[in-house]
């Protein structure tokens, strides 16, 4: 359900019949926060001059 606050999505789970939006949801979160970790670790690893030419390349687009 778009635009819903994570207390609404649990008043949901605890109102459904087995959460699944709310399974599903934890899921997508529990992923982006694993692939903000990568790109953490990407952009750590990374040579500094690279990640600045990256970074301007953002800027621009």
């Amino acid at each position: 359900m778009p635009g819903l606050s994570d207390e609404q999505l649990q008043l949901h789970e605890d109102n459904s019949d087995g959460g699944v939006l709310s399974w599903k949801y934890k899921e997508a979160k529990q992923g982006a926060a694993e692939s903000a970790k990568a790109f953490a670790k990407l952009h750590n690893s990374a040579d500094p001059d690279i990640v600045y030419q990256w970074e301007a390349q953002v800027e621009l687009s």
